[in-house]
């Protein structure tokens, strides 16, 4: 394999792959993401029933092979730059270890089992990812692959709208099973599109076709989670661009954005209610602050170890009490922090946490350092969105979804860079 294409590709046009291995590398690369990010699939076992069958659920599992076939493979291929990408965060190999011996205590050992292989096997995956493409071509394959699902939620809005729509509410879901699926579906692909834009790395009419698509999209998904982050996602650029100001200017500028996100978001947290209230919403925020209070109780029964890693859910005699307690089935707890603490217990809590805010640090340096390293740019805004989002969704550590795989990205390329010692890629794809 030619690695000059994976490492001195930064421009778009990008240079076609020179190998076969090269194009059937990026083509498995694009179709794993593909997979990961739950489109289609689900939706077509799914159908029009309103939940999946046990032998859907079943069938389903076999989507897990391609990352556990292939990561052993991919290990062995490139050993030594994946392991020396790992043994430079030893906080996310104890992280892995932790979830493992879960499979111990875990009221599901099988199920822990299961997904902690997954969540092994897609890390590896990233870490592979990482020591093997450029950031503009996995820039490029990421955005490429947010588009295509973009573009078939549309086409299954215009063509299968029994489908595309929820059948209980009407809102749109796209290619995903539930509307927050394609709410998380839209805040990726928005993110993307603007690092894409910024590092010239697909023509932009393209792009601007996307942030189209993600303006007509948002409205009838009615996910009010998805619109308050695609706001937060703008506003997170002011900090990146006051960075790039003169020393002394920057920091005047910081504290001055400090100063008013304080002003502003304190008046608006202690009137939160009235707030919630005056849109239309439910104060429990859609049932979830009943689930947590049922929640926080299981949880400190087992505060240190938790249940096992992905088990607690499982478990039918949960479902049951759970749906006598608020009368709905909840699949998750609506709330990451929460879904790792039942699952691996504060001390996978304190860990994961670790893996997450010391990403966010190296984030941080990294544009303070060169306010021009996209690289940084998207750790810090994708980790920003990730930790926020997990305040009322569970995909914190989630074994086998695309928010995990993004969020490794964040945590190994710019030490991946480091070690390729590959230049920062900067706007206009200049070196």
């Amino acid at each position: 394999m030619h690695t000059s294409y994976f490492q001195e590709t930064t421009r778009w046009p990008l240079a076609a792959p020179k190998t076969l291995g090269q194009l059937l590398c990026l083509i498995w690369l694009a179709g794993w993401l593909f997979i990961c990010s739950s489109a289609v699939f689900p939706l077509w076992m799914l159908g029009r029933e309103p939940t999946l069958s046990a032998a859907a659920s079943q069938t389903l599992r076999l989507l897990l092979l391609p990352s556990l076939i292939a990561a052993p493979i991919l290990l062995a291929l490139r050993w030594r730059a994946i392991t020396g990408l790992l043994c430079r965060h030893p906080c996310l190999i104890l992280l892995g270890l932790w979830i493992w011996l879960s499979a111990i205590w875990s009221v599901e050992p099988g199920v822990t089992l299961r997904r902690a292989a997954s969540f092994s096997a897609n890390t590896v995956i990233v870490a592979w990812a990482a020591v093997t493409f450029s950031p503009a071509v996995l820039t490029r394959t990421l955005a490429s692959v947010a588009l295509a699902i973009l573009g078939l939620s549309l086409l299954f809005g215009l063509c299968l709208p029994d489908l595309a729509f929820m059948p209980d509410s009407g809102e749109f879901r796209g290619v995903f099973t539930h509307k927050n699926g394609m709410g998380l579906g839209l805040l990726v692909a928005a993110l993307l599109i603007a690092v894409a834009w910024h590092t010239q790395l697909m023509p932009r009419p393209t792009l601007l076709l996307g942030y189209a698509a993600i303006v007509a999209l948002a409205v009838p998904v009615g996910s009010a989670t998805t619109v308050m982050l695609l706001l937060v996602l703008a506003g997170l650029h002011l900090p990146l661009v006051i960075a790039a100001w003169p020393r002394r200017m920057a920091a005047g500028g910081m504290l001055f954005l400090l100063i008013g996100c304080v002003s502003i978001l304190l008046p608006l947290f202690l009137a939160r209610n009235r707030i919630i209230l005056a849109l239309g919403r439910d104060v429990t925020l859609t049932g979830r602050t009943e689930l947590w209070d049922f929640v926080d109780g299981f949880i400190a029964q087992r505060p240190i170890t938790g249940y096992g890693y992905g088990a607690f859910f499982e478990v039918a005699s949960v479902a049951e009490q759970i749906s006598a307690r608020i009368g709905w089935g909840a699949p998750n707890s609506h709330n990451g922090y929460r879904e790792v603490l039942l699952g691996l217990g504060l001390v996978g809590l304190v860990l994961a946490l670790g893996v997450l805010l010391g990403a966010l640090a190296r984030a941080v340096r990294g544009f303070i350092r060169d306010p021009h390293d996209l690289r940084s740019r998207f750790a810090f805004l994708y980790l920003c969105l990730y930790l926020f989002r997990n305040f009322s969704e569970s995909d914190l550590l989630a074994h086998s979804d695309l928010t995990w795989i993004l969020a490794g990205f964040a945590i190994f390329l710019p030490t991946a860079s480091s070690l390729s010692r590959e230049p920062a890629l900067r706007p206009g794809g200049l070196p």
